[in-house]
């Protein structure tokens, strides 16, 4: 049911689900709070934030592969780890840079409308170790690459809000 013309989109495992929601929970409920703060809203002393893991998966990407834009169902948060990055993607990033429209390998959220004013988009080198959340409902998508070797991340969708029982 993914998009991504990419060689391979598996599924995590369980054990891998639980393990990563472990080490990525506590930055969603950080997240959650810090919006909800920043909206405006009370949150009071017995606040708690609810977070369920919907899916994981695995992205092992190669040369000229992609993933169109697209948005994430069933959830209303999402994310992208990078681990691994193929060997000359630096040269690729610093070569495109010299073009009109620099996107090679790029990561694009875009959000509303372009206006004379503000853009409507954030593009995002990819670097190992980088982690995003993002509204689920944000479109993305990510460009394809020419450098040889395997871009590999992670992606999670989660169900995440105020849990008042």
């Amino acid at each position: 049911n993914l998009v991504g013309k990419v060689t391979q989109e598996l599924e995590f495992s369980d054990e891998i689900k639980l393990r990563v929601a472990n080490e990525v929970l506590p930055t969603v409920r950080d997240f959650i709070i810090a919006a909800e703060r920043r909206a405006g809203e009370s949150i009071a002393d017995d606040y708690r934030v609810k977070v369920s893991v919907t899916g994981g998966w695995y992205v092992r990407q190669y040369e000229h592969e992609y993933n169109p834009v697209h948005v994430h169902v069933g959830c209303n948060l999402s994310c992208v780890g990078y681990l691994s990055l193929p060997d000359g993607i630096d040269h690729e990033f610093a070569t495109d840079e010299q073009d009109h429209y620099p996107c090679k390998g790029m990561l694009n959220f875009v959000y509303g409308t372009d206006s004379k004013f503000c853009t409507n988009q954030i593009m995002v080198k990819p670097r190992v170790g980088d982690f995003y959340l993002f509204p689920a409902d944000l479109w993305h998508c990510v460009y394809p690459f020419s450098s040889i070797g395997e871009r590999r991340s992670f992606s999670m969708n989660f169900m995440a809000g105020r849990d008042w029982s």
